[in-house]
Order: C-alpha cells, then structure tokens, then sequence
C-alpha cells in the first residue's frame, strides 16, 4: 500500500515547511509508534494515521523538527532531500 510521510520543519520565529517521503508498506502504522529513515540517527514518532479512500494512500504525519532559525531550517530541508524526501524551501 501506497504510504505518504510527512515531518513538519517549525522554527522559533514562525515559518513553517514540511518533507514529505512516499513509499510502499505491509503494514498500517498507529500513533506513538517508531520509525526508522537514512535521514535521522534514532526512530522518529508517527503522531497520526489517515486513510485516504479514494486516493487509497496512508497519510502519515510525524512529530514536528525544530529548527533554531532560517538557516537551520534551510540545512535540515537540504538533509531530508540528500535523503531523498521532497522538501521545499518555499
């Protein structure tokens, strides 16, 4: 089954961004379960789980990345693409 992960990219003084990764799974995630991508160094938690009926995909929301100003925004959009996410700076 089709499956689109999404992580929020936040910084401190507003402005928001997000990756988004799709892939194939076996398996239905749940909130506050773990997983694992190239792109962090530990599991990184879904917070939740939408099924897309018509489009037949699972929409995967997880915890939000902090960054600590622009730049850090700019970098950690720069790493989820080397990770082969979508992510735009726009």
């Amino acid at each position: 089954m089709k499956a689109v992960f999404n992580v929020a990219i936040t910084k401190p003084e507003g402005g928001i961004r997000f990756a988004r990764k799709e892939t194939e799974i076996d398996f239905v995630p749940v909130a506050g379960m773990e997983v694992e991508d190239s792109v962090w160094d530990r599991p990184v938690e879904v917070v939740s789980v939408c099924y897309g009926i018509e489009s037949k995909e699972l929409f995967i929301d997880l915890k939000k990345h902090t960054a600590k100003n622009l730049q850090d925004q700019k970098s950690l959009l720069k790493m989820y693409r080397d990770h082969g996410w979508e992510a735009r700076e726009e």
